[in-house]
């Protein structure tokens, strides 16, 4: 997911933003992963007894972007800015709370800011809850093997998704 990728290049060491526990990130800006501006994300790191162990996250099409069309996808944008809001990995809460002055500033940001703020809450609390879940499932196993699992995840898919282009082109270097 490339807005985690850009939250742990740019933010985990930066004085100003950092990565702790408890805190969570919003997305939407194409250029770090997704289709469109009406494509919102949230992420949380999931640190283990002080280690940083993984983030989860939750992208879901918001029906209202603040674009120049009502509704979640400006078919008549000429540019980015036709487009609505557009963040890029944004820290939005601290210490297990979502800052109030964001959530404000994104209200503000388009027509429907009731669902915007509760679609923004309802996936920190997917991300809480597969958060817990992990806890859990690295208490009952050990942090290296869920990390040993993530890895095998992670190579299997790739396998899997670039077999079928070395069938079909067979000088694809994956």
């Amino acid at each position: 997911m490339n807005p985690v990728k850009y939250i742990v290049k740019h933010w985990i060491q930066e004085p100003s933003v950092g990565v702790k526990e408890g805190d969570s990130f919003f997305f939407n800006d194409p250029f770090y992963g997704g289709v469109h501006p009406a494509d919102m994300g949230l992420c949380v790191p999931v640190f283990y007894k002080g280690t940083l162990a993984c983030f989860c996250g939750a992208v879901v099409h918001t029906g209202e972007s603040g674009g120049t069309d009502p509704g979640g996808l400006s078919v008549n944008a000429r540019s980015k800015y036709d487009e609505g809001i557009i963040v890029p990995p944004l820290k939005i809460g601290e210490r297990y709370a979502l800052k109030e002055d964001i959530l404000s500033m994104f209200a503000a940001m388009n027509r429907d800011a009731r669902t915007m703020i509760l679609d923004i809450k309802a996936r920190l609390a997917a991300c809480r809850i597969v958060e817990r879940r992990i806890i859990e499932l690295i208490d009952q196993k050990s942090l290296s093997f869920f990390l040993g699992a993530l890895r095998k995840i992670l190579t299997v898919t790739a396998d899997l998704f670039f077999s079928p282009m070395k069938t079909h082109f067979p000088y694809c270097k994956a």
